[in-house]
């Protein structure tokens, strides 16, 4: 009988334990941060014209970086723009020399 009554015990202790992981009732105060810049219907950053690949977007609008915990924020420098197809999946980027190849995948099986 008093087996019984410990396997009883411990298996009312496991129970308890796979319970649900958030039995404060606490609740999170963490924000959603909203984006720098706005966003078109397909998630992808709106800086302008779509149709010519260029943009108008101000880079000064940003915010300037912040360093967060030591870690050292780099910031991109645009240095040209160039037309490019918005609905292509680029594969892969490669500088040779000074000059910079996009390649999409096989023609007409990517």
């Amino acid at each position: 009988m008093r087996h019984l009554l410990v396997i009883v015990l411990l298996l009312a202790l496991l129970g308890a334990a796979c319970g649900d992981d958030d039995t404060t009732g606490a609740t999170s105060d963490t924000q959603t941060p909203s984006p720098s810049t706005a966003l078109s219907d397909d998630g992808a950053a709106d800086t302008g014209d779509p149709s010519d690949g260029t943009g108008t977007a101000d880079d000064d609008e940003l915010p300037p970086p912040t360093a967060v915990d030591g870690v050292e924020q780099l910031v991109p420098q645009v240095v040209s723009r160039r037309a490019h197809d918005t609905t292509a999946f680029t594969q892969g980027l490669e500088f040779v020399g000074d000059r910079l190849f996009e390649s999409t995948g096989i023609h007409g099986e990517s």
